[in-house]
């Protein structure tokens, strides 16, 4: 085997790497997602919210907001009529 026939085979590999990459971001996006509507449905308030977002330096509840309902949509985009069994699961 030469160096071009192994050079050949990684580029090849390459693709189908980032593809499993991006699905494993995607998987753990949706599960975030979920998450922040499963402890706002819960009865969490937007101020404990926004600091679980981020604890350094929590956004204003408007942002948090703002996070949980792009994330409710972007869970009903993904799943339509599946996002209660979506947060049961988790």
């Amino acid at each position: 085997m030469t160096y071009t026939a192994t050079a050949a085979g990684v580029v090849r590999r390459i693709p189908e790497a980032a593809a499993r990459l991006l699905a494993h971001i995607r998987e753990d996006i949706a599960r975030a997602d979920a998450l922040l509507v499963q402890l706002r449905d819960g009865g969490m308030s937007w101020g404990d919210l926004a600091a679980l977002i981020d604890p350094d330096n929590p956004p204003a509840r408007s942002s948090a907001q703002r996070r949980v309902e792009f994330a409710r949509r972007r869970l009903n985009a993904c799943w339509p009529g599946r996002l209660s069994l979506t947060l049961k699961l988790l």
